[in-house]
Protein backbone atom coordinates (compact mmCIF):
# COMPACT_ATOMS: atom_id res chain seq x y z
CA UNK A 1 0.00 0.00 0.00
CA UNK A 2 2.89 2.49 1.13
CA UNK A 3 4.40 1.97 -2.55
CA UNK A 4 1.47 2.34 -4.35
CA UNK A 5 0.51 5.60 -2.57
CA UNK A 6 4.11 6.94 -3.17
CA UNK A 7 3.77 6.27 -6.84
CA UNK A 8 0.26 8.36 -6.59
CA UNK A 9 2.25 11.26 -4.87
CA UNK A 10 4.85 11.39 -6.99
CA UNK A 11 2.30 11.38 -10.48
CA UNK A 12 0.41 14.04 -8.54
CA UNK A 13 4.05 16.06 -7.93
CA UNK A 14 4.84 15.04 -11.90
CA UNK A 15 1.45 16.62 -13.01
CA UNK A 16 0.69 19.39 -10.87
CA UNK A 17 0.59 22.82 -12.71
CA UNK A 18 2.13 25.73 -10.98
CA UNK A 19 1.82 28.73 -11.20
CA UNK A 20 4.07 31.25 -9.40
CA UNK A 21 4.56 35.14 -8.96
CA UNK A 22 6.57 35.80 -6.03
CA UNK A 23 9.60 33.77 -4.57
CA UNK A 24 8.17 30.63 -3.27
CA UNK A 25 10.50 28.59 -1.49
CA UNK A 26 8.48 25.09 -2.18
CA UNK A 27 7.17 26.24 -5.34
CA UNK A 28 10.30 26.54 -6.57
CA UNK A 29 11.35 23.32 -5.70
CA UNK A 30 8.65 21.28 -7.22
CA UNK A 31 9.29 23.19 -10.48
CA UNK A 32 12.92 22.21 -10.56
CA UNK A 33 11.73 18.35 -9.77
CA UNK A 34 9.33 18.64 -13.13
CA UNK A 35 11.56 19.96 -15.12
CA UNK A 36 13.91 16.76 -14.19
CA UNK A 37 11.22 14.64 -14.80
CA UNK A 38 10.51 16.01 -18.37
CA UNK A 39 14.39 15.85 -19.12
CA UNK A 40 14.81 12.46 -17.75
CA UNK A 41 16.85 13.22 -15.51
CA UNK A 42 15.62 11.06 -12.38
CA UNK A 43 14.78 14.01 -9.97
CA UNK A 44 14.30 13.27 -6.08
CA UNK A 45 13.90 15.76 -3.45
CA UNK A 46 15.35 16.38 0.00
CA UNK A 47 17.87 14.00 -1.11
CA UNK A 48 20.14 12.63 2.16
CA UNK A 49 23.82 14.30 1.88
CA UNK A 50 25.45 13.37 5.54
CA UNK A 51 23.76 15.46 8.02
CA UNK A 52 22.10 17.68 5.53
CA UNK A 53 19.44 17.00 2.68
CA UNK A 54 19.62 19.03 -0.30
CA UNK A 55 16.37 19.93 -1.86
CA UNK A 56 16.73 18.60 -5.43
CA UNK A 57 18.93 16.26 -7.03
CA UNK A 58 18.99 15.28 -10.59
CA UNK A 59 20.31 11.60 -11.60
CA UNK A 60 21.39 10.15 -14.69
CA UNK A 61 20.06 7.06 -14.23
CA UNK A 62 18.06 5.68 -11.40
CA UNK A 63 20.09 4.11 -9.61
CA UNK A 64 23.53 6.65 -10.03
CA UNK A 65 24.59 9.37 -7.95
CA UNK A 66 23.47 12.64 -8.48
CA UNK A 67 24.88 14.42 -11.49
CA UNK A 68 22.95 18.52 -9.92
CA UNK A 69 21.87 19.18 -6.68
CA UNK A 70 20.25 22.03 -6.23
CA UNK A 71 19.48 24.13 -3.37
CA UNK A 72 16.44 27.20 -3.53
CA UNK A 73 17.53 30.09 -1.20
CA UNK A 74 15.19 32.69 -0.93
CA UNK A 75 16.22 34.32 2.39
CA UNK A 76 18.47 33.56 5.52
CA UNK A 77 22.06 33.07 5.79
CA UNK A 78 23.51 32.47 2.14
CA UNK A 79 26.38 31.26 3.10
CA UNK A 80 25.14 27.52 4.95
CA UNK A 81 23.52 27.21 2.07
CA UNK A 82 26.74 27.69 0.05
CA UNK A 83 28.24 25.02 2.65
CA UNK A 84 25.88 22.67 1.95
CA UNK A 85 26.45 22.96 -1.61
CA UNK A 86 30.36 23.07 -1.67
CA UNK A 87 30.42 19.17 -0.91
CA UNK A 88 28.89 18.14 -3.96
CA UNK A 89 31.13 18.04 -6.34
CA UNK A 90 33.28 16.17 -3.51
CA UNK A 91 30.88 13.63 -2.86
CA UNK A 92 28.94 13.09 -6.26
CA UNK A 93 31.35 14.99 -9.04
CA UNK A 94 28.17 16.82 -9.12
CA UNK A 95 27.26 20.48 -10.32
CA UNK A 96 25.86 22.64 -7.75
CA UNK A 97 23.32 24.94 -8.29
CA UNK A 98 22.20 28.02 -6.12
CA UNK A 99 18.54 28.81 -6.99
CA UNK A 100 17.85 32.79 -5.24
CA UNK A 101 16.56 36.31 -5.57
CA UNK A 102 18.68 38.70 -7.61
CA UNK A 103 19.55 40.55 -4.68
CA UNK A 104 21.34 37.42 -3.60
CA UNK A 105 23.83 36.52 -6.07
CA UNK A 106 25.71 39.34 -5.65
CA UNK A 107 26.49 38.10 -2.51
CA UNK A 108 26.66 34.73 -3.42
CA UNK A 109 29.32 35.17 -5.99
CA UNK A 110 31.44 37.30 -3.34
CA UNK A 111 31.42 34.06 -1.60
CA UNK A 112 32.42 31.20 -4.12
CA UNK A 113 35.27 33.63 -5.93
CA UNK A 114 36.73 33.58 -2.12
CA UNK A 115 36.09 31.01 0.32
CA UNK A 116 34.90 28.43 -2.31
CA UNK A 117 37.40 29.45 -5.16
CA UNK A 118 38.09 25.81 -5.58
CA UNK A 119 34.32 25.20 -7.41
CA UNK A 120 33.72 28.39 -8.71
CA UNK A 121 34.10 26.57 -12.09
CA UNK A 122 31.52 24.32 -11.21
CA UNK A 123 29.27 26.21 -9.58
CA UNK A 124 26.03 27.67 -10.88
CA UNK A 125 24.20 30.64 -9.88
CA UNK A 126 20.63 31.20 -10.97
CA UNK A 127 17.63 33.21 -10.20
CA UNK A 128 14.36 31.62 -9.47
CA UNK A 129 12.51 33.44 -12.57
CA UNK A 130 14.49 32.01 -14.96
CA UNK A 131 13.83 28.57 -13.55
CA UNK A 132 10.14 29.93 -13.45
CA UNK A 133 10.37 30.73 -17.29
CA UNK A 134 12.49 27.72 -18.22
CA UNK A 135 9.59 25.43 -16.41
CA UNK A 136 7.02 27.47 -18.80
CA UNK A 137 8.36 26.81 -21.50
CA UNK A 138 8.94 23.47 -21.15
CA UNK A 139 5.18 22.92 -19.76
CA UNK A 140 4.08 24.17 -23.26
CA UNK A 141 6.90 21.60 -25.26
CA UNK A 142 4.94 19.30 -23.14
CA UNK A 143 1.29 20.31 -23.78
CA UNK A 144 2.30 20.71 -27.87
CA UNK A 145 3.80 16.75 -27.85
CA UNK A 146 0.73 15.22 -25.91
CA UNK A 147 -1.69 17.11 -28.36
CA UNK A 148 0.85 15.70 -31.16
CA UNK A 149 0.43 12.45 -29.68
CA UNK A 150 4.16 12.04 -29.64
CA UNK A 151 4.27 11.73 -25.67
Amino acid sequence: YSAVKEVIKMLQVRNEKIVIQQADHDKIKKMIYQIGEIQNRFPATEYQMDNERIDVIWRRTEKSVPSFAFEVHISGNIYKTLIKLKHVPDLWNAIPVLVTTEDQIAEAKRWIEGSFHEIKDVFRIVKWQDVAQVYESKQKVKEFERELGII
